[in-house]
């Protein structure tokens, strides 16, 4: 009889129970569908692809030159001289064009959205308006040990930022700004 009992035992420990033979299959059905739905949904727009900070995770679509910005309502042109010009669109309604100019990287951001789009969350470190014309204000952000720029102007409609995170010189900012500008009158 103990034998028999230690049979019983040993056999319910190979078998899952009932609930568990169930459950398993239909979770794991569940995980699929959620995730099919998810990459394969038509209009699904690819997220930025192993990128670290201000805009990981954001909706992103890379698009061929700054005349796609059109149709969001922007109009945004790389300033003279930049090179490795990259651009996209980020939430659907703002234009984001990153550029190279005097070996400084810069990203310009624009979008007929009023709020802050930049990305740069920074503590603010110094402040001070730059051009009266546009109402341009520089902003110095810090994380403690980095400067990060950022400045921040109106362009009739659109809401417009230029930033910098790899340490470009106050000076070098405002000249890239003033480049952005020339590129941008109308």
């Amino acid at each position: 009889m103990y034998a028999s009992c230690a049979e019983r035992v040993e056999a319910k420990r190979r078998i899952p129970p009932k609930s568990l033979r169930v459950l398993i299959p239909v979770a794991a059905c569940l995980c699929a569908a959620v995730f099919a739905l998810a990459v394969l949904s038509p209009g699904s727009v690819p997220q930025f692809p192993d990128q670290e900070g201000p805009f990981a995770g954001a909706l992103y679509l890379e698009v061929e030159s700054p005349d796609d910005f059109l149709s969001i309502g922007v109009e945004l042109r790389a300033p003279d001289g930049a090179e490795n010009v990259r651009c996209s669109i980020l939430g659907g309604d703002a234009a984001c064009m990153d550029f190279e100019l005097h070996s400084n990287a810069y990203y310009v951001m624009a979008s007929t959205q009023d709020g802050d789009i930049s990305g740069i969350a920074y503590d603010v470190t110094s402040s001070r308006v730059v051009d009266t014309s546009t109402g341009a204000v520089l902003y110095a952000h810090s994380d403690g040990t980095s400067v990060y720029w950022k400045l921040q102007w109106r362009d009739g409609e659109q809401n417009c930022f230029l930033c910098n995170l790899d340490g470009a010189s106050e000076a070098a900012v405002l000249e890239a700004y003033a480049a952005v500008i020339s590129a941008n009158a109308r």
